[in-house]
């Protein structure tokens, strides 16, 4: 992605979504002084994206693997 587009966010530097000090995920940063409700670390997402994948194979659900994760089961 070209920085142009993304929007700088100096809030979380090592958000998963952070590049650069710019959000790769949202189209707006402004959150009205809250915090991020999109900020998880990389390892959180990698975490996450596990279970996720997980829970489908359980479900047998090799129509989603397959479009979502690029790979067969």
């Amino acid at each position: 992605m070209r920085s142009s587009i993304l929007k700088n966010c100096p809030y979380h530097s090592d958000c998963f979504a952070n590049l650069n000090g710019y959000c790769s995920a949202l189209d707006d940063v402004d959150f009205k002084g809250k915090s991020c409700p999109f900020y998880k670390t990389a390892m959180q997402n990698e975490l996450d994206k596990s279970a996720a994948y997980m829970s489908l194979v359980n479900r047998d659900r090799k129509d989603l693997i397959s479009k979502y994760y690029k790979k067969e089961i």
